[in-house]
């Protein structure tokens, strides 16, 4: 939940920007099979981080739009064949972990 949302009886309502948010959690979600903890697993590309820190940007009139975060490059890259096969694996094993470096240059 966005901190706009939880603060709402406090400071008053908020936007779709807090859907960004929810944006940010749903990927460290999707990457990591679970709920996220405080630190970003290390083993992520730059890319990824930059992506999550975009979206998970506190202040609601700071954070990026849909569109903007749309356009950002962990979104626009190309999924290589590795990372596919890998995402495939983790779909059908989800009990085997693997970390992969989403900045893999494989065709």
């Amino acid at each position: 939940m966005a901190p706009e949302v939880a603060a709402v009886e406090r400071k008053g309502g908020y936007n779709q920007l807090c859907d960004l948010w929810a944006v940010g959690i749903t990927a460290i979600e999707l990457a990591e099979l679970q709920p996220p903890m405080f630190d970003l697993h290390p083993m992520r590309s730059n890319s990824f981080h930059h992506f999550v820190k975009m979206a998970l940007t506190k202040n609601p009139k700071k954070r990026p739009t849909a569109e903007k975060l749309l356009q950002h490059p962990f979104v626009t890259q190309p999924l290589t064949r590795s990372l596919a096969i890998e995402l495939l694996d983790k779909v059908n094993n989800p009990d085997h972990s693997t970390y992969h470096d989403f900045d893999d240059d494989d065709p």
